[in-house]
């Protein structure tokens, strides 16, 4: 799989980000302070990606591709689990 810079465009940079840091570089810290604030509008991108909704089931696919991309790109053992396969699945009748 090639990818170009809209191949993976529903995947935001903080989870791109955080799948480097905790695979390939194995630096991963969770910090407990606030250094990103989300307003939520009608109107912002997050709207459009609502809990459960079938955005939202396309987003996580495209998740899981990604994260196959990298792993595959860095020679890591892909091991598909329960959410892995329940997305696919629920993505299939999209």
């Amino acid at each position: 799989m090639v990818a170009d810079k809209n191949h993976f465009s529903n995947i935001w940079l903080d989870f791109r980000v955080g799948i480097l840091a905790k695979y390939i570089f194995k630096k991963y810290y969770i910090l407990n302070d606030n250094l990103t604030y989300y307003r939520q509008t009608k109107n912002n991108v997050s709207s459009d990606f609502k809990h459960l909704s079938k955005n939202w089931w396309i987003r996580r696919h495209e998740a899981h591709k990604y994260v196959y991309f990298i792993f595959n790109k860095y020679n890591i053992k892909f091991k598909k689990n329960f959410d892995y396969f329940l997305t696919k699945f629920i993505n299939y009748f999209f």
